[in-house]
């Protein structure tokens, strides 16, 4: 067997540096934060994923793979190519956090506004808001929601805060070259935080999307990734080389927190197949619960790790791992100290971690006329009584079925249509998308949202000013009207536009009508007569189109 890979430790301008001896002429290399989505509140969400391309940002660099990425709990700079080109990379890189350029901020912010409207929720992502609201590990659902909020202030401040190097970790396919610098401010480590209290431990959802998807909270230990390790294997050899149902059925691993991960089993099933499979992997995890893995499992996924502990290819990895783990706080981990973590797990720990996969069980389904296997309780979306005593009710200028209805409260209001009623106190509220035309998005502690176009409602601009005023206004977030969208008419606006459409039927009237008329009975009108008509409607349409253009000016100004 090979010689295990051996992780160098050193430092570059005080920041830690872990690099393993690859022996190629290239260098790769990883600048690493410990600050990710999780690390940003809804209102201020999106605001890293823009500070990296603000950094990014610059003439294209030919023979220099360069990238950057934010995930749950990190920041990170990527660069692969020639040393020396790798080395100015990240000088300008640590030179432009230290000073956040602000000439390129709109740019950036529109390209990831495009591409956060390309981005749906994943069967995950619901479920991680059923499970721990608009906190924690579900805020990357939120993800670009705070771009409107964002400014060169704004984000200097966030980089002077966590992209510091006290938070920094450095990782390389090489010893260091001669004239690496990294030009950070210092700043203190930001230590991972454990999870938020989960507002629904278990259940079943709705994600409109084909398949299953089975989650839990696991202990993140060893054991947690043994036990994923053999349910994937379980269901892979169940749902598609016993039952040929699905074709990648799978599971994976997901770190939220210094002591808890999410497991992960997903299905991808036809619909007709579903209540089959969900009944299939839930005899596959009771399996494992009861009986355990057999020591031949064990020794079968000892012998993967004890491959990827010598794997050249593997190097890097190692490196990234150790340096991340100790961005955490949870220490240096090398290929050697987990092989033997995984060499130590017993099939009591699988079975104990199994346990808790299955007391947090959470399921997501493609349609709420799936009846699972699994029995889990439905989740549902909440509903709050109306209160007993609005302040004001504000009803829909153009009432149609199923129209909302909002009441104002002290301190709220109460959505309510469509058989669902939800009450938002202005002190819930994490997040408030505000359009000029009106809009009002808010979005609650726990993850759910209304969004209320106030133009729409009888007395809209008190209702908007009640908002406004009753939010904290570190929660706003101004974001433009959607690209072509007119703002709502109010009741008035909808007035003068029947007295348009009645000027235009009498500008119609007039020419169609008096030129008939002129023709069969010329002693009763001339042509002078019936121009003079025209003119006057004709100026009366002018006069209102010159008044709708000034009343749409105003309105996109406000």
């Amino acid at each position: 067997m090979n010689a295990a890979i051996t992780i160098n430790r050193t430092d570059v301008d005080g920041v830690p540096t872990f690099w393993v001896d690859t022996g190629r002429p290239t260098l790769s290399a990883t600048l690493v934060f410990r600050a990710g989505l999780m690390d940003e509140p809804p209102a201020r969400s999106g605001w890293l994923h823009l500070l990296e391309h603000v950094v990014m940002t610059g003439p294209e660099q030919h023979g220099l793979a360069v990238n950057g990425s934010v995930d749950l709990a990190f920041t990170t700079f990527d660069a692969e190519g020639d040393p020396a080109e790798v080395c100015a990379h990240l000088r300008r890189i640590t030179e432009r956090l230290a000073a956040v350029p602000e000439s390129d901020l709109d740019h950036e912010r529109q390209i990831l506004a495009a591409e956060e409207r390309e981005r749906d929720a994943s069967p995950l992502d619901l479920g991680l808001v059923w499970r721990f609201g608009a906190h924690g590990p579900a805020r990357a659902v939120f993800q670009g929601l705070g771009l409107g909020a964002a400014d060169q202030t704004g984000l200097q401040e966030l980089s002077r805060r966590l992209l510091t190097r006290g938070n920094a970790a450095l990782i390389l396919s090489g010893p260091p070259p001669a004239g690496l610098s990294l030009t950070l401010a210092d700043g203190p480590a930001w230590p991972r935080t454990e999870l938020p209290p989960m507002l629904n431990a278990t259940g079943c959802y709705v994600h409109n999307v084909e398949g299953l998807l089975l989650h839990g909270v696991v202990p993140r230990t060893a054991a947690g990734q043994v036990t994923t390790m053999l349910m994937g294997h379980r269901l892979r050899e169940s749902l598609r080389h016993r039952d040929g149902m699905a074709y990648s059925p799978g599971t994976d691993y997901l770190p939220v927190s210094p002591t808890r991960s999410i497991l992960v089993a997903s299905v991808d099933v036809e619909f007709d197949e579903t209540q089959r499979a969900s009944a299939t992997m839930l005899s596959s995890i009771n399996d494992l619960l009861l009986t355990g893995p057999s020591s031949e499992d064990l020794r079968r996924i000892v012998a993967e790790r004890e491959r990827d502990a010598v794997d050249p290819y593997a190097a890097f990895d190692w490196a990234a791992l150790a340096a991340r783990r100790h961005l955490e706080g949870l220490g240096e981990t090398g290929p050697d100290q987990v092989v033997d973590e995984v060499r130590a797990v017993q099939p009591a720990d699988v079975m104990a971690t199994v346990g808790e996969f299955i007391a947090t069980s959470m399921l997501g389904v493609p349609d709420p006329a799936v009846r699972p296997a699994i029995p889990l309780p439905p989740l549902d979306d909440p509903i709050d009584p109306t209160p007993a005593a609005p302040t004001t009710t504000h009803r829909a200028v153009i009432p149609l079925p199923g129209s909302p209805v909002v009441r104002t409260i002290d301190g709220g209001l109460h959505v309510a249509g469509k058989g669902v009623g939800m009450l938002f106190r202005y002190a819930d509220v994490v997040a408030c998308q505000a359009t000029p035309n009106g809009t009002r998005r808010l979005i609650r502690g726990d993850g759910t949202s209304t969004e209320v176009a106030t133009d729409a409602f009888h007395q809209g601009d008190q209702l908007r000013r009640h908002i406004d005023t009753g939010l904290d206004p570190s929660v706003v977030v101004p974001v433009p009207d959607p690209a072509g969208e007119e703002p709502v008419p109010t009741r008035g606006e909808l007035g003068k536009d029947v007295l348009t459409a009645l000027l235009w039927i009498a500008l119609t009237v007039a020419i169609v009508g008096g030129l008939i008329l002129q023709r069969l009975r010329p002693d009763l009108i001339s042509i002078g007569t019936l121009g003079v008509i025209v003119a006057v409607v004709a100026l009366a349409l002018a006069v209102d189109g010159i008044r709708t253009w000034l009343r749409r000016r105003a309105r996109t100004q406000r």
